[in-house]
């Protein structure tokens, strides 16, 4: 999937490389008009009218969210069976579960292309990094973790925590493998650990239990007095082979 989303993505980007990407103009060369609503209640929506593709956004989005949502629906256009121009890549049917991911993974390549993004790839990864990545492309911290996820080939899972009762409660999460159990949650080794963070980004060695399974992992560590932010680069005991599937949060601009 990967290397056809990144076909996809050079092919709509036409020579572009260099984020951050401007999406609208991709848009306007590819013929696709946008426009913002405010009474949408979905992100952004593809549709025909005419024989015009048109991008529907909802207005009261974060710059990032739109930004994503919009190379998400560009994605849908190139994917469309009624594109005659150019090269067509509906070479199968998908399931609309298929299709999304396809779409997010379209969107990520199209917001960071593959050149650029490798350049990031190759070096260290923490939090501080994923933030000037993130701010670079004009993306979220969680696009931008799956997209390194993806190019990487090794683990790149953001997490996100909320204290519920004195408790380290799991509320939003990123590029975690598909095939790791569900839910994640802080063992009490984690949670004591977390607790005694200070106000700065640490490396700790944390075991987290994904479903039935726990597993040992590495992980850069933002915490707030309510909310933490956790970079897992290292689960061990997780079987290479499996590394490659990871999904975009339904949210992918937080």
């Amino acid at each position: 999937m990967n290397r056809f989303a990144d076909l996809v993505a050079a092919n709509l980007l036409d020579g572009v490389s260099q984020p951050p990407i401007d999406v609208h103009a991709v848009a306007a060369r590819c013929g696709v008009r946008v426009v913002e609503y405010a009474s949408l209640h979905e992100d952004g929506r593809f549709s025909w009218e005419g024989n015009t593709p048109v991008v529907g956004l909802r207005r009261d989005r974060s710059l990032a969210r739109k930004r994503f949502t919009l190379a998400h629906e560009l994605a849908h256009w190139a994917l469309s069976s009624h594109v005659s121009d150019g090269p067509s890549y509906r070479r199968m049917t998908l399931d609309p579960s298929a299709e999304e991911r396809l779409c997010d993974a379209i969107a990520g390549a199209l917001l960071m292309p593959s050149p650029w993004v490798q350049r990031w790839a190759d070096d260290p990864l923490s939090l501080d990094r994923l933030r000037e990545m993130a701010t670079k492309a004009g993306v979220s911290l969680s696009a931008a973790a799956v997209r390194l996820a993806e190019t990487r080939g090794e683990v790149s899972m953001l997490l996100r925590w909320r204290t519920v009762g004195g408790l380290w409660i799991l509320a939003g999460m990123a590029g975690v493998p598909r095939h790791m159990g569900r839910p994640i949650a802080m063992t009490s080794q984690a949670q004591r650990a977390v607790d005694k963070l200070a106000d700065e980004d640490t490396w700790l060695a944390l075991k987290l239990g994904f479903g039935a399974t726990a597993h040992q992992v590495k992980a850069h560590v933002s915490r707030g007095d309510t909310v933490s932010l956790m970079l897992v680069t290292k689960v061990y005991g997780l079987r290479p082979e499996r590394r490659m599937l990871h999904e975009y949060p339904a949210n992918a601009s937080t």
